[in-house]
């Protein structure tokens, strides 16, 4: 019953008051002796009726009164819901930004320790949402400029971060210095990865150098995780390629493990962007 009342609601409601309200002004209505003498036959159609208006008032005054009850009492559920609703949300927000501080003392201890990090290079982990769309979700350099936030989500069809989604591995060496010739960079990335002009003057690191590599939990690609330096020559493919894979697997299933706190990216701005 409380189910069939809340979806038809929007009707149920103006039609008994409706009911309600003209039974009642008819429920001690009589004709008057001139009417009835002077219209016998409307006398006959209409007496009836006055005389089962109760049938009609009572009954439609009851379910109106329940139909109110229930509207009180769903109002009541509702405020109760939102206010769960908004508590489960701050901890889940909470979590979140828990678990991001998990995956950036990872990539914390894993750059300074293993990958020998200077102020020239970044770490950032990317995870994809299913959907065509990256979540920046982990980052670290000791270079307070690199380390800055930029967008809450990145296509999976353009930039480096697509290069290593699609092809598993991505190495990329520059052939041309930002510093010593912007233009000329600005064409390379176009070529490269097909990003526009405005892209490529607005990162905050323009690297000489990419290291990108998936990681896949069996046969799913989850995320991906790049390093980057603006010294060309950094590292050796073979051998950064080499470290990053000692920890492709471990980071997988922490990612796989703790997705469900991972935001999106229609609430990714409640997190600290990158």
């Amino acid at each position: 019953m409380n189910s069939f009342l809340n979806e038809y609601h929007k009707w149920i409601n103006p039609v008994l008051i409706v009911l309600v309200t003209g039974s009642a002004a008819l429920i001690t209505y009589n004709l008057s002796p001139e009417f009835i003498k002077s219209h016998p036959v409307k006398t006959a159609v209409i007496q009836p009726i006055l005389s089962y208006i109760g049938f009609i008032f009572w009954p439609c005054l009851i379910a109106l009164g329940y139909v109110t009850y229930n509207e009180i009492k769903n109002k009541r559920s509702i405020s109760e819901l939102e206010k769960l609703l908004s508590e489960y949300e701050n901890i889940s927000e909470t979590l979140s930004e828990n678990i991001k501080e998990l995956f950036n003392g990872f990539l914390y201890k894993f750059s300074t320790a293993q990958l020998g990090f200077t102020p020239t290079e970044r770490v950032t982990l990317y995870i994809h949402d299913g959907n065509q769309t990256f979540i920046p979700f982990g980052r670290y350099s000791s270079n307070t400029s690199f380390a800055k936030k930029g967008r809450p989500e990145y296509s999976d069809s353009i930039g480096c971060v697509a290069r290593g989604w699609t092809d598993e591995w991505h190495f990329y060496q520059s052939s041309v210095s930002p510093l010593g010739d912007e233009e000329e960079y600005i064409k390379e990335q176009k070529e490269k990865y097909m990003l526009d002009k405005s892209t490529v003057r607005k990162m905050n690191m323009k690297s000489s150098q990419l290291c990108v590599m998936r990681l896949d939990v069996g046969k799913k690609a989850i995320a991906v995780i790049v390093v980057e330096s603006i010294n060309p020559n950094k590292y050796v493919e073979d051998e950064i390629k080499t470290t990053l894979s000692y920890q492709k697997e471990y980071l997988a299933q922490m990612i796989l493990i703790l997705n469900k706190y991972i935001p999106k990216p229609s609430n990714a701005n409640k997190i600290e962007e990158f």
